[in-house]
């Protein structure tokens, strides 16, 4: 198996409060069987620290399946839709 992943963030404001970002991971494996599969996921989005540990934040998502056997539930699955969060951290 084989996973690569990237992140790029960047602070905007006057007390960086907000953020814009983007993040991208691929997974290759070989699976049962001996078929080698791929998974895509990339994500867009931004946010904003409402205080020091309540984050706000929307994302779109976008996540393919690819090369699994046909009738695999995972099969030319996809994921993709918007993501509305908030966050507290201690």
């Amino acid at each position: 198996m084989t996973q690569v992943a990237a992140d790029v963030l960047y602070r905007i404001g006057k007390n960086e409060d907000f953020y814009i970002g983007a993040r991208y991971n691929t997974v290759n494996a070989d699976v049962a069987g001996g078929d080698a599969v791929t998974i895509n996921r990339y994500q867009i989005g931004g946010g904003w620290f409402v205080i020091d540990n309540i984050l706000l934040k929307a994302e779109y998502v976008n996540q393919d399946y690819q090369d699994f056997a046909p009738g695999s539930l995972l099969s030319d699955g996809n994921f993709n839709g918007l993501m509305i969060e908030a966050v507290v951290g201690f």
